[in-house]
């Protein structure tokens, strides 16, 4: 479970960089829209982030019975 939770939070913050990184060729900077932008952005990466360490965390490598 926690591998597709991280696996949807790595789409959703690839999907919200992207188009921040998009929109940040067409916004004029120093406008409240720019500054959104830079949120957006910010928040994108903070999600991808997140999804990273969610899946390396939970996901822990099984041990086989002959190591044991």
């Amino acid at each position: 479970m926690i591998v597709a939770l991280g696996k949807t939070a790595m789409t959703g913050g690839s999907l919200l960089t992207g188009m921040s990184l998009l929109c940040l060729l067409i916004v004029r900077p120093g406008t409240a829209q720019f500054v959104l932008t830079i949120a957006s952005l910010a928040m994108g990466l903070v999600l991808i982030g997140l999804a990273i360490v969610m899946v390396r965390c939970g996901v822990r490598p099984t041990r086989s019975k002959e190591d044991s």
